[in-house]
């Protein structure tokens, strides 16, 4: 009798037991449960400038992607990486160049070339304040891709061709001032008299230029105004 009931009473610890890691078990994964839930409820509801720019991003990916009817291996709806995480190959005057993002770009001001889809973009603090289509380099006669910056800025540029072209508010993003941001060119002492003026006027949108990024007078006008010396000028395809 006495070892039944040794048996009995060593069964019964033996099932509370269990039945105690059971409950302890259910808790501890229910714990688990509210912190993981909790932690991915704060992290959605955490609204960072990273994630405010990459839905930015997002959205501008998209635009391109759908103007340039690109079907490359990156997805439309991934933005484009800044400079910060990966290893861009860019130098100032190579023409190297990687995928950049204008949300996200270092100081105050900065000029963004899309070549695919020729347009500019300005930004300040990462933030896009003005868009404007463009004319960039023929294909025989590309502008080159790379982080560059602004040079030199001069109300007038007239060509060393034998037939010179005068370029308003030129500014030069290579050392040397072989390529630059401008207004529409023009033949003549003036726009108005000129007769390429109006074939000029028709080629916005189109890379039909030397290598150098071409706007509409207004337009020119407004960014020379609006950027300093010194820059970046990110231009990529």
């Amino acid at each position: 009798m006495i070892h039944l009931k040794t048996a009995l009473a060593a069964i019964t610890t033996l099932l509370l037991t269990g039945y105690a890691a059971v409950v302890i078990a259910k808790e501890q994964q229910t714990d688990a449960g509210h912190v993981v839930e909790t932690r991915v409820a704060t992290a959605a509801s955490r609204a960072t400038p990273r994630t405010y720019a990459c839905d930015i991003s997002c959205r501008l990916n998209r635009r391109i992607n759908k103007k340039s009817g690109s079907t490359g291996s990156q997805r439309a709806d991934t933005p484009f990486l800044p400079s910060s995480d990966i290893p861009v190959t860019q130098s100032t005057e190579s023409g190297a160049t990687g995928l950049l993002d204008p949300t996200v770009a270092s100081g105050a001001k900065a000029i963004w070339i899309y070549l695919g889809t020729q347009e500019a973009f300005l930004t300040e603090y990462g933030i896009i304040v003005k868009t404007y289509q463009i004319s960039s380099g023929a294909p025989a006669t590309p502008t080159p891709r790379g982080e560059f910056q602004i040079y030199k800025k001069e109300d007038l540029r007239v060509s060393g061709q034998a037939v010179p072209y005068r370029m308003p508010k030129y500014m030069s993003f290579t050392k040397n001032s072989a390529f630059g941001l401008h207004s529409l060119p023009y033949l003549g002492v003036s726009a108005e008299s000129s007769g390429f003026w109006s074939e000029a006027l028709s080629h916005i949108g189109v890379p039909v230029s030397h290598g150098c990024v071409r706007f509409l007078p207004d337009e020119a006008n407004e960014i020379y105004e609006w950027a300093d010396i010194g820059i970046p000028v990110f231009i990529q395809s």
